[in-house]
């Protein structure tokens, strides 16, 4: 993992403890590095015996992107008039297994700013998938909500976050489905999703990402009605 004890925060910490997993920290390195290390643990497992799986960023590659291409499939016996599947473009590998089963006109992926070059890696992975080339260009992505960087919060995610809860119930985290959910405001602002048109919002998790973001924590704490009148409201 990136970094060093105790210089992360993040929620899939606690989650890796109360599972007993064993973190092996790569420091401030890229992904280069951190791929290096994930190699090199691997080769010293081998070397005593084991077996490991090497699992790419994100858990991102051709095979691991079949599991979305049953989803698409899954979605189109649930919802045969599917226009548009809104979905967060993380390492890439869901929105890839997506567009492996319903193609590129029907995906919309949101990109969160997890790689550089958004539209070549999931090309690729795509192409990984049915052995055809799929062109970058042909993909539907959203750009426009990466704001500062991967970690921080931007007030279009924010403002998404509290209108998923508010209306619907729905708890969304600030890297990846509140992005999403953002990116799915600005289409339908933009004309590229029609309401009236069926789209679906495709929640990918992230709940853990929700309670290891301490400037989301705040501000959401911040909304609280504190003004001492239970009823004005």
């Amino acid at each position: 993992m990136a970094g060093d004890s105790g210089s992360s925060e993040s929620g899939n910490l606690t989650l890796d403890g109360l599972f007993g997993a064993r973190v092996v920290w790569a420091g401030e390195g890229g992904k280069d590095e951190i791929a290096a290390t994930a190699r090199h643990v691997a080769g010293t497992l081998r070397d005593r015996g084991a077996v490991p799986a090497l699992i790419p960023f994100g858990g991102s590659s051709a095979l691991g992107a079949r599991g979305y291409v049953e989803c698409g499939k899954e979605l189109l016996t649930q919802v045969p008039d599917l226009a548009s599947v809104v979905v967060a473009l993380g390492s890439g590998g869901t929105m890839a297994g997506l567009v492996g089963s319903l193609g590129p006109e029907r995906v919309l992926g949101v990109h969160c700013g997890a790689v550089t070059e958004p539209a070549r890696v999931v090309s690729d992975l795509v192409s990984g998938l049915s052995g055809t080339h799929c062109p970058p260009d042909s993909l539907r992505i959203r750009l426009d909500q990466v704001g500062a960087g991967y970690p921080v919060l931007t007030e279009p995610v924010m403002t998404a976050l509290t209108l998923a809860a508010r209306t619907e119930g729905m708890v969304l985290d600030p890297i990846y489905t509140g992005r999403a959910m953002a990116g799915l405001t600005a289409a339908v602002r933009a004309g590229e999703i029609t309401p009236g048109r069926r789209t679906v919002f495709l929640h990918t998790g992230g709940l853990p990402g929700l309670f290891g973001h301490p400037p989301t924590l705040a501000r959401a704490a911040a909304e609280l009605a504190v003004d001492g009148d239970p009823l004005s409201i």
